[in-house]
């Protein structure tokens, strides 16, 4: 097993831009990585343990490698691994921890709490929602203080610390505004839990892969009781907060199995393979948007899928409602809006998770396509696209990114340049590389 401790910053490499050619045929078979959010969140976890960790099925995207280069270069873990597995051995908690230079990566809030429990003094950038919604991150805030954490300023950061951590913690893990269930909070609530030895009742928890990735590296890194019913969680108290050595596998990257078919349905035509992607793995409401429109998904095996589509089968598609899990993911909606523009007849995405998820929609009306947004919700005139010459357009964040890039290979311009790649990166390994093994013309620019 090769040693990364200084590693991952060279790898850490994206193209500035990617030009696509539209394409009428897409065909092969892919690899579908470990579910990424589950992957930013087990790795900040493991810094928070006292004995080794280790995660397989892992996504090597941007935003994970980034941790990894923060995690080795602040010495809070040594980390090996293989392309199968990761393995991290931490290191002694130091007295103060600077998560700024984290701050790009928005899940890093989720650490201020574990480590502030482990007696660190924890250095921390308030940050505000996503790019895409105008959704605020004071319930992480309130969650702190459930803890017993105290906070104070140090110049231009906020210090957080913990003194007396509470006498036990019932907390609502729902978005302060929407009352909707945050995967943000209740992972930030699970990572607490591997420093907090008192009894925790969690309620409307977000039961996405994600956080149910980290309740099993919970159940089998520490000595809790836990029991789930339904959105409530319990999580036993106990005399000393005991670690062990754990192994996780990552459950597959629905987002990155959605994108893959939403291009090929974008191109009208092809058959896909997606390795490493259980039938049972896509939920319901993923599968009868697609049945409905004609793509037709069947299961090969136990551990992979095929998705095939053909012109002739493609029909309008049904009105999506994006909800929590397992709902139609919100963060499949910007790739699925693209595959279909294309497709004739009006449609329409409401997003009931975020509330302007709209960053893919000017770059893909440059592309001759016809969407326009009201309120939370994307209404979509599906047509031909419009016959244009060469168009460049830009990814502001990482879905709206991986929808230019499928818009344009349905599209009728002659090319489509898609800036800002990096985005893009930060949520896919190899997005680009996938869809060029599949016929896609994309290259670097």
């Amino acid at each position: 097993m090769e040693s990364q401790q200084s590693a991952f910053r060279d790898e850490i490499v994206a193209p500035d831009s990617v030009r696509v050619l539209p394409t009428d045929h897409l065909e092969g078979t892919i690899a579908i990585p470990g579910d990424k959010v589950a992957a930013v969140h087990l790795s900040l976890a493991t810094a928070v343990l006292t004995q080794e960790s280790v995660i397989k099925n892992n996504h090597y995207c941007g935003d994970v490698l980034q941790i990894y280069d923060w995690l080795t270069s602040t010495g809070l873990v040594t980390i090996s691994r293989t392309q199968d597995e990761v393995r991290i051995t931490p290191n002694r908690v130091a007295e103060v921890v600077d998560l700024s230079n984290l701050s790009s990566t928005r899940s890093n809030v989720c650490l201020v709490t574990p480590l502030a429990l482990r007696d660190a003094a924890v250095l921390f950038k308030g940050t505000a929602g996503c790019g895409f919604t105008t959704r605020k991150v004071d319930k992480h805030f309130e969650l702190m203080d459930a803890f017993g954490l105290s906070i104070s300023e140090r110049g231009d950061l906020l210090e957080m610390t913990c003194a007396e951590p509470s006498k036990s913690v019932n907390f609502d893990c729902s978005a302060t505004e929407r009352n909707i269930p945050s995967v943000g909070v209740t992972c930030h609530a699970l990572m607490a839990s591997l420093a907090y030895k008192n009894k925790m009742t969690l309620t409307n928890v977000a039961l996405e892969p994600a956080p149910m990735a980290l309740i099993e590296y919970v159940r089998r890194s520490t000595n809790r009781e836990i029991v789930l019913e339904g959105r409530t969680l319990t999580l036993g108290g106990v005399g000393e907060i005991e670690h062990r050595s754990a192994e996780v596998t990552l459950p597959p990257d629905v987002t990155v199995a959605g994108t893959y078919i939403a291009a090929v349905t974008a191109a009208g035509n092809g058959e896909l393979h997606l390795e490493g992607l259980p039938l049972t793995a896509i939920p319901d409401s993923m599968l009868e948007t697609y049945e409905h429109m004609g793509i037709h998904i069947a299961r090969i095996g136990a551990t992979a899928v095929s998705a095939v589509v053909r012109q002739g089968d493609l029909a309008v598609p049904p009105d999506v409602s994006c909800g929590v899990w397992p709902g139609f993911p919100s963060d499949v909606a910007p790739m699925f809006a693209a595959s279909v523009a294309g497709i004739g007849g009006r449609s329409e995405i409401t997003d009931n998770i975020y509330d302007k998820r709209s960053s893919h929609i000017e770059g893909l009306n440059d592309m001759g396509y016809e969407l326009a947004t009201e309120g939370n919700k994307t209404v979509i005139q599906g047509h031909t696209p419009k016959r244009i010459g060469n168009v460049a357009v830009e990814a502001l964040d990482i879905r709206s990114g991986a929808a230019l890039i499928v818009g344009a290979l349905g599209s009728s311009a002659e090319s489509v340049t898609v800036t800002n790649y990096h985005q893009v990166y930060r949520g896919y390994a190899n997005l680009a590389a996938g869809l060029q093994t599949l016929g896609a013309k994309i290259e670097a620019v």
